[in-house]
């Protein structure tokens, strides 16, 4: 990632994320939070990613750290509310979802 900037690395992860390369785009996630821990595409992707992997308890945890820094990312809230699904707290993840359709 040394010669990428920062928005051409999460274009990248972003890419294997897509292609299902979870692993790839993880690691590329991961190195983009490493020199810039705020940065909330990341976080919430990094959660997706843990969403899709049956790991919820992560991808909520990183995806709420990800709306703290963009409250109004719609994507985000509608994923947050998935990964609470995947909890299986559904009231939250009804609150979640209608958060994310309030950003719209």
């Amino acid at each position: 990632m040394e010669s990428l900037t920062i928005q051409q690395a999460f274009d990248l992860a972003l890419q294997h994320h897509q292609a299902g390369q979870f692993p790839l785009a993880e690691s590329l996630y991961k190195q983009i939070l490493s020199q810039q821990p705020q940065h909330a595409q990341s976080l919430h992707h990094l959660g997706v990613i843990a969403a899709q992997t049956n790991r919820f308890d992560v991808a909520v945890n990183l995806i709420r750290q990800s709306l703290a820094l963009e409250p109004a990312n719609a994507e985000a809230w509608n994923n947050l509310g998935n990964a609470l699904k995947g909890r299986g707290e559904l009231d939250e993840a009804l609150r979640a979802s209608k958060n994310g359709l309030l950003n719209y």
